[in-house]
Protein backbone atom coordinates (compact mmCIF):
# COMPACT_ATOMS: atom_id res chain seq x y z
CA UNK A 1 0.00 0.00 0.00
CA UNK A 2 1.48 3.34 -1.02
CA UNK A 3 0.52 6.60 0.61
CA UNK A 4 1.94 10.07 1.27
CA UNK A 5 4.14 10.19 4.34
CA UNK A 6 5.29 13.16 6.37
CA UNK A 7 8.58 14.70 5.26
CA UNK A 8 11.74 13.87 7.19
CA UNK A 9 13.48 16.62 9.19
CA UNK A 10 12.90 18.83 12.22
CA UNK A 11 9.43 20.31 12.72
CA UNK A 12 7.70 22.40 15.37
CA UNK A 13 4.57 20.59 16.47
CA UNK A 14 1.80 20.28 19.04
CA UNK A 15 0.03 17.15 20.20
CA UNK A 16 -3.56 17.07 18.96
CA UNK A 17 -4.54 14.33 21.38
CA UNK A 18 -3.64 10.94 22.63
CA UNK A 19 -4.93 7.84 24.34
CA UNK A 20 -3.64 5.06 26.53
CA UNK A 21 -3.67 1.69 24.73
CA UNK A 22 -2.87 -1.88 25.71
CA UNK A 23 -0.05 -3.25 23.57
CA UNK A 24 0.98 -6.88 23.08
CA UNK A 25 4.11 -6.46 25.22
CA UNK A 26 3.45 -3.26 27.19
CA UNK A 27 0.90 -0.46 27.41
CA UNK A 28 1.60 2.66 25.37
CA UNK A 29 0.24 6.13 24.74
CA UNK A 30 -0.58 6.89 21.09
CA UNK A 31 -0.27 10.61 20.30
CA UNK A 32 -1.06 12.48 17.10
CA UNK A 33 1.10 15.56 16.39
CA UNK A 34 0.28 18.44 14.04
CA UNK A 35 3.10 20.14 12.11
CA UNK A 36 3.01 22.75 9.35
CA UNK A 37 3.16 19.84 6.85
CA UNK A 38 0.44 17.65 8.29
CA UNK A 39 0.14 15.15 11.08
CA UNK A 40 2.21 12.25 12.34
CA UNK A 41 1.69 9.66 15.10
CA UNK A 42 4.06 8.52 17.83
CA UNK A 43 3.56 5.64 20.27
CA UNK A 44 5.09 6.19 23.71
CA UNK A 45 5.87 2.77 25.19
CA UNK A 46 5.41 2.33 28.92
CA UNK A 47 7.69 -0.70 28.97
CA UNK A 48 9.81 -1.26 32.06
CA UNK A 49 12.71 -2.44 29.86
CA UNK A 50 15.94 -1.08 31.29
CA UNK A 51 18.18 0.74 28.80
CA UNK A 52 21.96 1.26 28.83
CA UNK A 53 21.41 4.74 30.28
CA UNK A 54 20.00 3.17 33.45
CA UNK A 55 16.51 4.50 32.71
CA UNK A 56 13.51 2.54 31.52
CA UNK A 57 11.70 3.07 28.23
CA UNK A 58 8.72 4.26 30.29
CA UNK A 59 10.81 6.97 31.99
CA UNK A 60 11.80 8.44 28.62
CA UNK A 61 8.22 8.23 27.35
CA UNK A 62 6.84 9.96 30.43
CA UNK A 63 9.43 12.75 30.12
CA UNK A 64 8.43 13.24 26.47
CA UNK A 65 4.73 13.37 27.35
CA UNK A 66 5.45 16.01 30.02
CA UNK A 67 7.55 17.93 27.47
CA UNK A 68 4.39 17.97 25.29
CA UNK A 69 2.40 19.57 28.12
CA UNK A 70 0.88 16.57 29.93
CA UNK A 71 0.32 17.46 33.60
CA UNK A 72 1.68 14.09 34.77
CA UNK A 73 -1.41 13.07 36.75
CA UNK A 74 -3.53 10.58 34.84
CA UNK A 75 -2.46 8.59 31.78
CA UNK A 76 -6.13 7.85 31.10
CA UNK A 77 -6.97 11.53 30.65
CA UNK A 78 -3.66 13.07 29.46
CA UNK A 79 -4.73 16.51 30.68
CA UNK A 80 -2.57 19.33 29.26
CA UNK A 81 -1.18 17.26 26.39
CA UNK A 82 -0.61 19.62 23.45
CA UNK A 83 -0.34 22.80 25.51
CA UNK A 84 3.40 23.02 24.81
CA UNK A 85 5.07 23.24 21.43
CA UNK A 86 7.83 20.70 20.77
CA UNK A 87 10.36 20.01 18.05
CA UNK A 88 9.95 16.63 16.37
CA UNK A 89 12.82 14.92 14.59
CA UNK A 90 11.17 12.79 11.92
CA UNK A 91 13.02 10.09 9.97
CA UNK A 92 11.85 7.69 7.28
CA UNK A 93 12.19 3.98 8.07
CA UNK A 94 10.78 0.85 6.49
CA UNK A 95 8.07 -0.98 8.43
CA UNK A 96 7.84 -4.78 8.74
CA UNK A 97 6.43 -5.07 5.22
CA UNK A 98 9.12 -2.82 3.69
CA UNK A 99 6.89 0.25 3.25
CA UNK A 100 8.54 3.55 4.18
CA UNK A 101 6.97 5.22 7.22
CA UNK A 102 7.53 8.49 9.03
CA UNK A 103 9.03 7.79 12.44
CA UNK A 104 9.17 10.42 15.17
CA UNK A 105 12.69 9.66 16.39
CA UNK A 106 13.11 12.42 18.98
CA UNK A 107 10.96 14.96 20.78
CA UNK A 108 12.82 18.05 21.95
CA UNK A 109 12.01 21.33 23.59
CA UNK A 110 12.34 23.98 20.83
CA UNK A 111 15.84 25.44 20.86
CA UNK A 112 17.16 22.68 23.14
CA UNK A 113 20.61 21.44 22.24
CA UNK A 114 20.88 18.49 24.58
CA UNK A 115 22.60 18.63 27.95
CA UNK A 116 25.84 20.15 26.66
CA UNK A 117 26.63 23.80 27.23
CA UNK A 118 29.01 26.01 25.29
CA UNK A 119 32.60 25.85 26.53
CA UNK A 120 33.94 29.11 27.95
CA UNK A 121 37.02 30.72 26.36
CA UNK A 122 39.45 29.20 28.90
CA UNK A 123 38.15 25.64 28.36
CA UNK A 124 38.20 26.16 24.59
CA UNK A 125 41.89 27.17 24.72
CA UNK A 126 42.73 24.17 26.93
CA UNK A 127 40.95 21.78 24.57
CA UNK A 128 42.59 23.35 21.51
CA UNK A 129 46.02 22.89 23.11
CA UNK A 130 45.23 19.31 24.13
CA UNK A 131 43.98 18.45 20.61
CA UNK A 132 46.84 20.15 18.72
CA UNK A 133 48.69 16.88 18.10
CA UNK A 134 45.58 15.27 16.67
CA UNK A 135 44.91 18.31 14.49
CA UNK A 136 48.46 18.21 13.11
CA UNK A 137 48.19 14.48 12.42
CA UNK A 138 44.88 14.98 10.57
CA UNK A 139 46.37 17.84 8.55
CA UNK A 140 49.35 15.69 7.60
CA UNK A 141 47.07 12.81 6.60
CA UNK A 142 44.81 15.03 4.50
CA UNK A 143 47.65 17.06 3.03
CA UNK A 144 48.50 20.59 4.01
CA UNK A 145 46.85 22.00 0.88
CA UNK A 146 43.42 20.78 2.00
CA UNK A 147 43.66 22.08 5.54
CA UNK A 148 45.67 25.30 5.19
CA UNK A 149 43.61 28.47 4.79
CA UNK A 150 43.84 29.98 1.32
CA UNK A 151 45.93 33.12 1.11
CA UNK A 152 44.45 36.04 -0.79
CA UNK A 153 46.52 37.01 -3.82
CA UNK A 154 48.24 40.36 -3.37
CA UNK A 155 46.72 43.22 -5.31
CA UNK A 156 48.73 44.28 -8.33
CA UNK A 157 49.28 47.94 -9.20
CA UNK A 158 50.66 46.97 -12.63
CA UNK A 159 47.27 46.75 -14.35
CA UNK A 160 45.19 49.91 -14.25
CA UNK A 161 42.90 48.83 -17.09
CA UNK A 162 39.81 48.60 -14.90
CA UNK A 163 36.82 48.93 -17.27
CA UNK A 164 34.86 51.35 -15.09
Amino acid sequence: MSYVIHSAGKFLARALGGELREGKKAPYVAVEFKTNEGSVWRNFSLSETLLKSGKTVAEYSIADLIRCGWDGRDLGELRGLGTKEVELVIEHEPDDSGEMRANVRWINTPGERGNAKKADASKARQLSTAMRGRVLAAQKELGAAQTAPRQAEPASDADDSVPF
